[in-house]
């Protein structure tokens, strides 16, 4: 697995993701939920990509752009 966010990613994704997890355990803690449920997941994840520095849709778009190839027949017109 290779680091594919540079470092300001990583802190705007921790700090996002770990003030989406207070957010989440404060309204869970409240009146629990489905949506509150997600919102733990949702904020974990990005927490875990902060720390890790690897988000796997970025890598999943790289790949699909560099398997993407251009028609071999294309016409030039200058």
């Amino acid at each position: 697995m290779e680091k594919n966010l540079n470092l300001n990613q990583a802190l705007c994704r921790l700090a996002a993701g770990l003030a989406i997890l207070t957010f989440a355990g404060a309204k869970r803690s409240r009146q629990p939920s489905i949506f509150s449920f997600a919102l733990v997941c949702c904020g974990a994840l990005k927490t875990a990509e902060g720390i890790l520095r690897y988000c796997p849709l970025i890598s999943i778009r790289r790949r699909k752009l560099h398997t993407h190839k251009q028609p071999a027949d294309t016409i030039n017109p200058s």
